[in-house]
């Protein structure tokens, strides 16, 4: 008799521990992609689902905003830093540029973006050593703008400047169709999905392949096609026993094991006694 040989793959051990810190390392990859979403230029608000993507506003060009009102001119970028910061202070940062008597860093670059109300805002703030001093006090030189969803302009359409305070705080409005907020994809797969689906895709490739391979390579039939069939055969009998050991410490009178009836431990010691000499003096 040729004896059966289950097909070779390495240990069941060693198999299900690679699998295990594979779907772990996905997992935590994924979660840390969904925390960091808001570092990509995205918000979602959390009660409505709603997400608010400005990375559409990204460009290489910067956006310019020239006052007349104020008598400034701005240079301003979005997702990134400036690509023509001047002659500033932390220009390598600089997300706001502005000109009045002379060049400015009116912000450092910000992309994470921040909801008020279903409002939409992103802050940009002056770094160290970039100040904005006025007789009272000393500030951070600040941008904040404001976006607007309006369907009704064009994507090309520029921010506007709104206000001034004290030549260090600055306030923009954006009308732009960017600014336009979408359904958070229900669908989308969460961090505990990505684990299952991966333990899934593996569990369905070991058991289909080693199924295959058994087949044709050693011609197995019957539960013996199963890959390390002997193992899940002792996990199963294993698991019973613990469910059986389990229930059996139940109170519940369902789960008790029950005793057959007609045994001497049903009778009392002395009709146990008797029954036995009976037995006796009939042989």
């Amino acid at each position: 008799m040729i004896q059966h040989k289950s097909f070779y793959l390495p240990s069941v051990r060693n198999f299900f521990k690679t699998i295990f810190w594979l779907c772990i390392y996905t997992t935590l990859y994924t979660y840390v992609k969904a925390e960091d979403s808001s570092a990509d230029c995205k918000v979602t608000n959390a009660t409505s689902q709603l997400t608010y993507d400005l990375s559409g506003l990204k460009r290489t060009e910067d956006w310019k905003i020239e006052s007349k009102d104020f008598n400034y001119k701005f240079r301003m970028s979005v997702c990134r830093a400036l690509n023509d910061p001047g002659n500033v202070k932390q220009k390598e940062n600089a997300g706001v540029w502005g000109s009045k008597t002379s060049e400015e860093n009116l912000g450092n670059y910000n992309m994470t973006p921040y909801l008020i109300d279903d409002m939409l805002f992103l802050k940009y703030e002056g770094g160290e050593n970039n100040y904005c001093k006025t007789t009272d006090s000393t500030y951070f030189y600040t941008s904040l703008i404001r976006f607007i969803c309006d369907q009704t302009v064009d994507k090309s359409n520029p921010p506007k400047l709104i206000n001034v305070f004290n030549d260090c705080a600055f306030w923009f409005e954006w009308r732009t169709p960017i600014a336009c907020p979408v359904k958070m994809n229900s669908q989308s797969t969460s961090p505990i999905g990505v684990f299952f689906t991966i333990l899934g895709i593996a569990l369905a490739v070991y058991f289909i392949g080693g199924v295959v391979y058994n087949r044709i390579v050693y011609n197995a039939s019957g539960v013996r096609q199963i890959p390390h069939w002997e193992f899940w055969r002792d996990t199963l009998d294993f698991t019973k026993d613990m469910i059986l050991i389990i229930l059996a410490q139940c109170p519940i009178p369902i789960f008790q094991p029950r005793r057959r009836p007609g045994n001497y431990r049903n009778l009392p010691r002395d009709e146990e006694h008797i029954l036995i000499d009976e037995e006796f003096e009939e042989h």
